[in-house]
């Protein structure tokens, strides 16, 4: 990687490049670069990924005039972030909460290890940067409890499509199909000065801007990386969709990386060979090593823990038929008896046997464990979203959303990913705009 970059392709022939770009529509990406045009891509601001993030930092430094290339290999929905909700806080009479009041929860669930100026960076925009993303999608948001709202008229799909829409209406584009190789960082002065990345024909090819976000994810979907970084975790299958090119590039690159075995975990259930999400009907009992645990008021991050407490053991989820509602659907496997239930899975626990008044009866259980289902660590960051490298903000250079690592601490509040996504990706592109425009 040379050392430092010493020019930035003339204004005509960026005309020229940005005259062949036709931007077709979100739902139907082209890939924008040839591989016959060797000249390289230049631009105000560069964003790796097609996250949330990625797409609201892109529209917002459209907004204030920047021009914005996104580049992404494959299309990912934030499925998971958003059908999790979003933050509720600021406006009192429909929140029913204070920001102070919410900037404590917040740090509750980090373990009171999470950064406090992120926390007031949350606190003080979830309000007016919400109704941001509902004006420009069509959102419509319902208030769901104390500090939840979820959404009540858009799929995730179908909010994906509508930002890509409104990026492209500010004229910005989307360079599908390409791959993020490494960082160009010029030495001499600490800053960004853009990517270099390749496509379908795997020619490498250079995109030059002064400001580049990170907002591709963590590495959940990226199976080597687990196993460098994180050995002993299991990625949640719902979350593997992001490549984590942001990663690699930040890695290459020797930036600052903080806990990078950290996760929030959620637990799966095992159906059909593979861990799908945990959902139980009311009434169900865990199987957590020689203890029973009724899951009667746990939270989904309390049984996680417990589950991480069994050193990589399955625990495992019970329920007598006669139990169940006629409203739930259960798929986990039926035994007669609890005896056969205990032989198949191979539980020797004698109070299992005596808990049910009626042992004879059917019953249902499944395996259960605790996966990975967001990243806590990732690129280490400055206040300003700047990314770190041997202790110092690199100019130019932003990681957001789930490429930002040591914000939550030790845990992640529902609706804090969401709500990171929309209120971090705002700041950052507006950050960047400036940045590149001075």
């Amino acid at each position: 990687m040379p050392g430092r970059i010493a020019s930035i392709p003339g204004l005509s022939a960026v005309f020229l490049i940005l005259l062949l770009l036709a931007a077709a529509g979100c739902s139907d990406h082209d890939s924008f670069f040839r591989d016959e045009q060797p000249t390289p891509l230049s631009s105000d601001v560069v964003v790796v990924g097609d996250s949330t993030a990625a797409l609201v930092a892109a529209l917002e430094a459209s907004r204030h005039g920047a021009s914005v290339l996104v580049f992404f290999d494959q299309q990912t929905v934030d499925s998971w972030l958003f059908d999790e909700g979003c933050l509720a806080a600021g406006d009192e009479e429909e929140a029913n909460i204070s920001p102070a009041e919410l900037k404590s929860a917040l740090a509750a669930y980090g373990g009171g290890k999470g950064q406090g100026w992120h926390y007031d960076l949350l606190v003080e925009n979830i309000t007016s940067d919400m109704a941001w993303l509902c004006r420009e999608t069509g959102l419509e948001l319902t208030l769901e409890s104390t500090f939840l709202f979820r959404p009540a008229n858009l799929s995730a799909e179908l909010l994906y499509n509508r930002l890509c829409n409104a990026a492209l209406d500010e004229g910005v584009r989307l360079m599908a199909g390409t791959k993020v190789l490494e960082l160009i960082i010029d030495e001499e002065q600490n800053r960004a000065a853009g990517i270099r990345f390749n496509g379908e024909n795997e020619t490498v090819r250079e995109a030059y801007a002064p400001a580049v976000i990170l907002a591709d994810g963590g590495i959940l979907s990226h199976e080597a990386l687990m196993q460098k970084l994180a050995p002993a975790v299991s990625a949640a299958s719902w979350r593997r969709g992001q490549a984590g090119m942001g990663w690699q590039a930040a890695m290459r690159a020797g930036l600052d990386m903080v806990e990078t075995d950290l996760f929030s975990y959620a637990p799966a259930v095992e159906e059909n060979g593979s861990w799908v999400k945990a959902r139980w009907p009311a009434g169900t009992l865990l199987v957590e090593g020689d203890s029973l645990v009724p899951l009667a008021g746990l939270t989904d991050e309390e049984v996680a823990l417990r589950l991480l407490n069994l050193d990589g053991k399955p625990g495992y989820l019970v329920i007598a038929e006669s139990q169940l509602g006629s409203d739930f659907d259960l798929s986990w496997p039926r035994f007669a008896g609890i005896d056969a239930l205990m032989k198949a899975y191979h539980i020797d626990l004698p109070s299992l046997r005596l808990w049910y008044l009626q042992p004879w009866e059917n019953f249902y259980g499944v395996p259960v464990k605790a996966v990975a289902e967001y990243c806590l660590g990732g690129i280490a960051v400055s206040q300003g979203g700047e990314a770190l490298r041997r202790g110092k903000p690199v100019q130019g250079l932003y990681a957001v959303g789930e490429a930002a690592g040591g914000l939550h601490g030790n845990g992640l509040m529902p609706g804090a990913a969401f709500s990171e996504a929309v209120v971090w990706g705002r700041f950052v592109g507006r950050s960047a705009a400036e940045l590149a425009q001075r």
